[in-house]
């Protein structure tokens, strides 16, 4: 099963279990700036972590392999757990963080491979990108900026970290510099 492919049917099986989600990472970011390749299918399932294992039960009925007790337990300790479905990585997330409610409202729905998808919006993108703050991360968020341009609300990204981590934090500094750099004028 393609990377694609697996996307879809984990998404179909969370909507018809009446669990909300949304497709984040590169595949995300690739519906809002020229994608780069990946290995992997980044899920945020946005169900209350009290019910990980019915989550994870319910990825396992379409393929999803790995400890599913294990896992349970990363979700529930605000970790992500990584699955493995025909051949492709899952990473799924649940709610570790008040963000995710603003982050659900904000989900959008797109053409994946002729499926409709949910995905993250590119500002809900942003902000978990400046929260995992890796150096991939920051060059993803260069791209999307030069990209989206004013089509980005930079603010709401900017006001997002500062509420959660404060003025001070160096995300802050380093997405300044990545508005500043793709000449737009930052908060």
């Amino acid at each position: 099963m393609d990377i694609a492919a697996t996307a879809i049917r984990c998404v179909e099986v969370l909507e018809q279990a009446g669990m909300p989600c949304a497709i984040g990472g590169a595949i995300a970011l690739g519906v809002w700036c020229p994608p780069r390749a990946t290995l992997d299918v980044d899920l945020t399932i946005f169900v209350d972590v009290a019910h990980a294992d019915a989550v994870l039960q319910v990825l396992e009925t379409a393929g999803a392999r790995a400890d599913m007790g294990l896992m349970a337990r990363r979700l529930q300790n605000g970790e992500v757990a990584m699955l493995a479905m025909g051949g492709v990585r899952l990473d799924v997330f649940m709610p570790s963080i008040p963000f995710y409610a603003d982050a659900q409202m904000r989900v959008v729905r797109v053409t994946l491979a002729g499926a409709q998808v949910p995905v993250l919006s590119a500002e809900v993108l942003s902000v978990f990108k400046l929260l995992f703050f890796r150096k991939k991360d920051l060059v993803d968020l260069e791209r999307l900026v030069v990209f989206r341009r004013d089509r980005l609300d930079h603010g709401w990204v900017r006001s997002q970290i500062a509420e959660m981590l404060g003025e001070e934090d160096p995300r802050i500094e380093a997405w300044d510099g990545i508005i500043a750099a793709a000449g737009l004028a930052t908060a």
